[in-house]
């Protein structure tokens, strides 16, 4: 039976570098504000909603979002933010070195990822950044449907709850357990108390494990900081834009390799696979995998810490 009283509201996690996080927060604070009136103002325009688009534009008028979010470039916030991303060590400079990167990009990547010693392989810098391969429970018609292990939230009496959710039929993982590293397991982008239990569930009839790349799934935590991944996804445009040496010709050859691979597209359960814009996401996000394993390896590197087997 489940209790309320056996909930845990962890606190936020200590950063490394608060005055850097403090910085990105206000620089992003009037992006996402200005992001929501626009948002209504279109929804209005399009008779999706019942809101007055001129009454939000009198409002976006009264607040200077426009003028705000042109202007943080040269304010005092901006030059606060380049300072505190400077503080952080060497990799400031490295990051900054690359064709394409630029201090207010720089800043910002540094910002989410705060703490490199929190990262201790490769593959947990790539999947805290969206860039993983996990295990994923899909149907019979390839359908992805639930990871094999990850959070999810249950309601109890009108009250939502954080719990470790496995999904198997493998005796052996029976013995998993609520993650140990729960300041950085636990996803803290939606703010649930965790509800100090296991669900063990048995998979359907049809479904099989394959190893995917990391998506949402409805009513399940985002397994990657959903706040870094544009950011990266940004870098990566401002790479291809700027034929930032290095990572532009590892854009080209990963396209051409798997346009030859895959000289058509196929269709597959109703939908086409490696069209022209499927291809160029694939390489797009081979080439962010390569400058991350990098940032990874250069600022462990730069802190000291131990590194592991270089590796693609």
């Amino acid at each position: 039976m489940l209790q309320e009283g056996n909930d845990l509201r962890l606190p936020p996690r200590e950063r490394k570098h608060p005055l850097l996080w403090q910085c990105f927060q206000w620089w992003s604070e009037w992006d996402e504000i200005r992001t929501k009136h626009i948002l209504r103002i279109s929804s209005s325009n399009k008779g999706k909603s019942n809101m007055d688009a001129e009454e939000e534009r009198l409002r976006m008028d009264k607040m200077m979002l426009d003028f705000h979010v042109k202007s943080r470039k040269k304010g005092s916030f901006f030059r606060s933010m380049v300072d505190c991303g400077e503080a952080v060590g060497p990799i400031w400079d490295w990051m900054i070195s690359h064709h394409g990167i630029g201090e207010s990009l720089a800043a910002q990547i540094l910002a989410q990822f705060d703490d490199i010693s929190r990262f201790d392989t490769i593959s947990k810098f790539w999947r805290y950044s969206g860039n993983g391969i996990y295990d994923y429970w899909v149907d019979e018609k390839g359908v992805r449907q639930c990871p094999k292990f990850g959070w999810k939230w249950v309601d109890v009496k009108n009250k939502k709850y954080r719990i470790w959710t496995i999904i198997s039929n493998q005796p052996d993982d029976i013995n998993q357990v609520i993650p140990e590293d729960k300041q950085y397991a636990i996803p803290q982008s939606l703010n649930l108390p965790l509800l100090k239990r296991v669900d063990y569930l048995e998979p359907k009839a049809g479904w099989k494990i394959m190893k995917l790349a990391d998506r949402k799934i409805k009513s399940y935590h985002a397994p990657y900081n959903t706040d870094l991944q544009p950011i990266l996804w940004l870098l990566t445009e401002s790479f291809v834009k700027a034929q930032t040496p290095g990572y532009a010709d590892i854009y080209y050859l990963e396209k051409e390799r798997l346009r030859n691979k895959h000289p058509e597209k196929i269709k597959e359960n109703g939908h086409f696979n490696f069209t022209d814009g499927h291809i160029n996401n694939m390489a797009k996000r081979y080439m962010r995998k390569a400058f991350l394993k990098n940032m990874w390896l250069a600022w462990r590197e730069f802190e000291g810490l131990p590194i592991t087997e270089k590796y693609i």
